[in-house]
């Protein structure tokens, strides 16, 4: 008995150390880094949302109850994380003293909820419960410090998508938004320069904040009709379409731009094992056809933007810079139920399991 005692005591402190390296990792330490027991919850929580998100027909509600599913995740991951600790420290009273299974479940329960309506005896016991109640009240104060970061990081990301739509609309369009600003003039001037030095600091932020705050991923933009992927998508179109399509001097702001946004997605969409060794990119394996090109272009066309005559170069050097961020892009809008991508060939409401 002595020794299962012993083995309930290292078995308890196991869970209770591995569950707080868990939480240490999803709200401490700021780099891109998750445990697997953490990703196991967010996804298979991200099913149920979904097993009841493709019964609804309209987008407009079905972006509504996606935009629950970032708070509920927060909310539910405590709650796992905790009940998890319970069973870790009812292992632990009932190793350390002569406690029967339920007992040392109320004493577990009492100490981590810091509600003291079990008495110890024991002088081990009381021990026990104090480190008990100091992780409770500690991962409740990691969730609290933790929730105005991630809506102030939220709010720098939304400030930015909003304002895309004065220039490219909502849905956002990278058609859209060089027609407007070809009507006030602007392609080709020095105002575009600092719009795409702008994302690429943009870009660089949702970089380090979607990796190392994980959960911004999923939280939604205030309107239905648009979202942080979206944007990205529309900001990365609309430099490859000015650097290949649209004739305007070479603007190295606007390909120091894609680079940043591509090396975003990948570093992002690496949290749903999306590897970049495992991908080619491959110009002629785009997901985005020469037909649908040339229709863009021949709306741009109509918009009296300025294009450069041979379409056919235009398609290989748009290809190009397209195939840097193509993969990354579009598994980010599936995985995130994104609508409204220009280019986007599938039905936005089919959306894979993660």
């Amino acid at each position: 008995m002595a020794l299962e005692r012993t083995l309930a005591i290292v078995f308890g402190i196991c869970i209770v150390l591995t569950t707080l390296m868990s939480a240490v990792q999803a709200f401490v330490l700021p780099r891109a880094h998750i445990s697997i027991s953490t990703k196991l919850i967010w996804r298979y929580l991200w099913q149920v949302f979904l097993r009841v998100i493709l019964r609804i027909e309209s987008y407009a509600v079905r972006d509504r109850l996606a935009a629950l599913f970032a708070p509920v995740m927060l909310i539910f991951q405590i709650v796992m994380w905790i009940s998890i600790i319970l069973v870790g420290y009812s292992f632990i009273f009932w190793g350390a003293g002569s406690m029967s299974w339920s007992s040392a479940f109320d004493a577990a329960g009492s100490s981590l909820m810091t509600l003291g309506f079990a008495t110890l005896e024991n002088t081990a016991h009381k021990v026990i419960a104090f480190t008990a109640g100091f992780l409770g009240m500690l991962i409740i104060a990691l969730l609290i410090g933790y929730l105005p970061t991630i809506y102030s990081a939220f709010s720098r990301r939304e400030t930015r998508v909003t304002l895309l739509k004065t220039r490219a609309g909502a849905p956002p369009s990278p058609l859209d938004f060089l027609a407007r600003v070809q009507r006030v003039g602007g392609l080709g001037s020095n105002g575009m320069s600092s719009f795409w030095q702008d994302w690429e600091q943009w870009f660089a932020e949702v970089d380090e904040s979607h990796t190392s705050l994980t959960a911004l991923i999923f939280f939604r933009s205030p309107q239905a009709d648009s979202t942080w992927v979206t944007a990205a998508a529309t900001i990365l179109d609309s430099a490859s379409l000015t650097l290949s399509v649209v004739d305007v001097p070479f603007d190295p702001r606007a390909a120091m731009c894609i680079r940043a946004g591509y090396l975003c997605m990948w570093h992002v969409a690496e949290f749903f094992e999306i590897d970049p060794a495992a991908h080619a990119t491959d110009p002629e394996a785009i997901s985005i056809t020469r037909a649908k090109f040339e229709e863009a272009y021949q709306a741009l066309a109509a918009s009296n933007v300025p294009l450069k005559p041979d379409i056919d170069q235009a398609w290989r050097d748009f290809a190009g810079w397209r195939a840097n961020y193509d993969v990354p892009l579009n598994a980010l809008l599936d995985r995130t139920m994104a609508n409204g991508c220009f280019w986007q060939q599938s039905n936005p409401l089919e959306v894979r399991p993660w």
